[in-house]
């Protein structure tokens, strides 16, 4: 009897005796082989063990003997998509359900998520404008179509599914901030200002959003507003160290180092032994030339994070430009390089250790490396001329030191130790 033995393998399967209830499905299906919801339960507990192909052999043998049998499409779809990663069958396996029911919302759904797993948006739209014309009201599948016009930039289409959706949901931070984002890749600033700012302070988006409206009024050269609005978004969120942060990058624009130092020491007080606020306490420090300080920061901050490639390169660089501690730089630069060794700053890092060492012609392959690494960076470009200045090569060593001289006279917002570097420069050029 097909039913008892059915009745016989859920029971096992209830109480987790695999072999046997795989046994009695079994034994019903060769009494009945177009029972739907045997096969279907067989192919489960084949999965459940991992046997995926032995479950996709007993839908598809089902659908031979019953083609109308629905759930075996629906779970063989399903296997296809989430187990094997075969979309194209499991498309086609749904399609099957399609067939039968052309405006099953479930099923438009799931096959509308196939297609966004394999990134092809165009297709996921298709379906997704059907199920928009199955329920206009459906505020989630519309989110899911202006995201994909986002993905695809057709921003004035994202723009008006997103303004639509606003209207509905007019707090909503997820639109808000994505309309933001659209009207600033539109270059339509103030648009984009007063979606971002619509955005509230207990919003998950609320520090980028506040971030990417400072950028946009420094772009704009309105320094006050960017100053005010850091400044208010600080004062609503103290514990936020990325604020504190956002205020010294203006203040540093503004060539304000002491200020800018100032409010990151502000920033310890309120978080302490936080890694970002330290690490950029000891680069303003040393902009000032308090270099022997910002080591003190630098250090702090490889204490909480050994692997921080950054502070490593930073304290290893800062020893061997001053020709100090040269051995423990170089440990601390090697560490660096493990970490990322395609970095052409850290290998400029090595090489200029070398070179401090009388290792010159070490150091001039590991420059060389390093400028190809990273072109047109002024230092190495200065490293290389003292490099090849020390093996008596003058006409290259003038040409490296009028490449980065120019690199330098390009850059915008000079600090004083690019100042100081382009004086050095031009010494080392008139003595030669």
């Amino acid at each position: 009897d097909a039913e008892l033995n059915l009745l016989l393998a859920k029971i096992y399967s209830t109480q987790k005796n695999t072999s046997r209830s795989v046994l009695h499905y079994r034994k019903a299906i060769a009494l009945d082989p177009k029972n739907e919801e045997a096969a279907t339960l067989l192919s489960r507990e084949y999965m459940a063990s991992h046997e995926t192909q032995k479950a996709v052999g007993v839908l598809k043998k089902l659908i031979q003997e019953n083609p109308e049998a629905l759930s075996a499409y629906f779970y063989l779809g399903s296997i296809y998509a989430t187990v094997e990663k075969d979309y194209a069958k499991a498309v086609a396996a749904y399609q099957k359900l399609l067939d039968a029911e052309p405006d099953n919302p479930k099923i438009l759904q799931i096959i509308s998520e196939i297609h966004l797993a394999q990134k092809d948006y165009r297709k996921a739209l298709e379906v997704l404008t059907k199920l928009m014309e199955l329920d206009p009201a459906d505020t989630a599948v519309q989110a899911r179509m202006a995201l994909l016009y986002y993905e695809l930039k057709e921003i004035d289409r994202a723009i008006n599914e997103f303004e639509d959706l606003l209207k509905a949901n007019p707090e909503s931070d997820r639109v808000l901030y994505y309309l933001g984002l659209l009207y600033q890749e539109k270059k339509d600033v103030e648009k984009a200002l007063v979606r971002f700012s619509g955005i509230k302070p207990e919003s998950t988006f609320y520090v980028d959003a506040v971030i990417r409206q400072v950028v946009l009024l420094k772009n704009l050269n309105q320094m006050e507003r960017a100053f005010e609005l850091s400044k208010k978004a600080l004062g609503r969120s103290p514990k936020t160290p990325d604020f504190y942060d956002l205020v010294a990058s203006l203040y540093v624009l503004n060539k304000k180092y002491v200020e800018a130092a100032a409010i990151l020491k502000a920033g310890l007080v309120q978080i302490p032994n936080n890694e970002n606020l330290l690490f950029s306490i000891g680069v303003v420090l040393e902009k000032t030339g308090q270099w022997e300080e910002s080591l003190r920061y630098m250090k702090e901050v490889i204490k909480l994070n050994a692997d921080n490639v950054s502070a490593l390169n930073f304290v290893g660089y800062t020893y061997a430009e001053h020709g100090r501690n040269l051995d423990e730089a170089q440990s601390l630069i090697e560490r660096a390089l493990k970490l990322k060794p395609d970095d052409g700053y850290i290998v400029d890092s090595l090489a200029w250790i070398y070179f401090q060492k009388g290792e010159y012609d070490q150091a001039q392959n590991l420059l060389e490396k390093a400028n190809r690494l990273s072109p047109d960076e002024p230092t190495i470009l200065e490293h290389l001329a003292e490099v090849y200045l020390k093996k008596q090569n003058k006409k290259l060593a003038r040409r490296f030191f009028e490449k980065s001289l120019f690199v330098l006279n390009k850059k915008e917002n000079r600090d004083p130790r690019d100042e100081e570097q382009m004086k050095r420069i031009r010494e080392r050029i008139s003595q030669l």
